[in-house]
């Protein structure tokens, strides 16, 4: 009887992974667009609130520029497809118009 040979699954990191150099270029360009970021006690995940006139072309558009003047390497910048998944999940994105502030003072 002999013994089967040794597990090596898992070993190595998946060749199609991304990169966290990706997704922290695109954290940053996120951070550093909006301005209107609110936070509850309870959800810390962060909600944006952009005019219906922007779209994630836009953003990705912004993305692209911002990563030239960065100078980030050609191999750190995102694809679409990941910038608009990071943007939609993690930044709970809501593409809608802001409603005008209103103060006790007008009540």
């Amino acid at each position: 009887m002999g013994l089967s040979p040794e597990d090596r699954r898992g070993r190595f990191p998946p060749s199609n992974k991304t990169s966290k150099e990706k997704k922290d270029t695109v954290r940053k360009h996120l951070d550093n667009m909006f301005d209107y970021v609110t936070h509850s006690e309870q959800n810390v995940e962060k909600e944006l609130y952009t005019g219906s006139h922007l779209k994630v072309s836009k953003f990705y558009s912004s993305y692209l520029e911002w990563c030239t003047k960065q100078g980030i390497p050609k191999q750190d910048i995102a694809m679409k497809w990941l910038y608009r998944h990071i943007l939609k999940t993690e930044y709970k994105s809501q593409f809608k118009p802001l409603e005008p502030d209103v103060s006790d003072d007008n009540v």
